[in-house]
């Protein structure tokens, strides 16, 4: 009966077949390793090659970039669908109603923004008016320059500002509008209009937007002045500041465009028939019916 394995330190080998010479079973086990050697050095240069074919098909890819502060703001905005009307305003030259009539609200901040059109999509073919009020909200609010305000309100309805003059100023019963010649570049060419922007620190409020005339019919400062008198408040919700504003503006009646003339000789209809504010600190009628 022959061992399976049997070996000493520097003695004899033996196996199930017999004797098996030192030098032969020396060649066995460097053959063993060097196959061993080639095996893990095969299996290294395949990970390699993997990670090389992966890095250029673009399965491996650097972590994405943090959005920067400007996408942050733009994806803040969210559209109000049906939105409750808070403003309404009646022109002669612009119209009685809204064509269009949006709003957004911050999510983060709470701020309001309502955007009314009037007057065709495109302005040049008839009068037309575009008017944006961003009542604040608790985000941060930035300190544009008079043309960087025209141009977000110009590409908010799809047009570029190519030109605008140095702003001037246009008194209203809301106070003292920035005004100056624009230059709207549309579909359909150049159009000449006025921007105009007014921005409150109490309550938070600004004012701003643009209006164009018609071929033949440009549009002047009395009668932009005229339109943004007409302005009011149909619905304050909560924001008793914002009814304020409002309620100061309705006793200022007269003082921008010329009351009667220009402005409604009606009160504002948010006032009709509803119970004078009350100012909780003093307790004195904010409103008179």
């Amino acid at each position: 009966m022959s061992m399976l394995s049997m070996s000493g330190a520097r003695g004899p080998v033996f196996t199930a077949r017999g004797y098996v010479p030192d030098e032969l079973w020396t060649l066995r086990m460097r053959a063993r390793a060097q196959i061993m050697h080639w095996a893990i050095s095969g299996l290294a240069a395949l990970a390699i090659a993997l990670a090389a074919t992966a890095a250029f098909s673009g399965l491996l890819r650097a972590p994405a970039a943090a959005p920067d502060s400007s996408e942050i703001a733009k994806n803040a905005w969210q559209e109000v669908r049906n939105p409750l009307k808070f403003y309404s305003l009646e022109s002669v030259e612009f119209g009685r109603e809204p064509r269009v009539y949006e709003a957004r609200r911050h999510v983060i901040g709470g701020g309001r923004q309502d955007s009314l059109t009037f007057g065709a999509a495109v302005p040049g073919a008839e009068p037309s008016l575009r008017l944006s009020i961003y009542r604040f909200g608790k985000e941060s609010v930035s300190d544009d320059r008079f043309f960087v305000e025209m141009a977000r309100r110009a590409a908010q309805a799809g047009f570029a500002v190519t030109h605008s003059a140095q702003p001037g100023d246009l008194a209203t019963r809301f106070g003292t509008f920035e005004t100056a010649d624009l230059t709207l570049a549309t579909p359909v060419g150049e159009v000449a209009c006025l921007g105009y922007r007014l921005e409150v620190a109490t309550p938070g409020l600004r004012i701003s937007g643009y209006a164009c005339g018609a071929p033949g019919r440009p549009v002047d400062r009395r009668s932009l002045a005229c339109a943004l008198d007409r302005l009011d408040l149909v619905s304050a919700a909560e924001d008793r500041p914002l009814a304020r504003f409002f309620v100061a503006a309705e006793q200022a009646r007269g003082q921008g465009c010329g009351g009667a003339k220009g402005g409604s000789v009606q009160k504002a209809s948010w006032l009709a028939g509803t119970p004078p504010l009350r100012d909780v600190g003093s307790g004195q009628n904010l409103a008179k019916r």
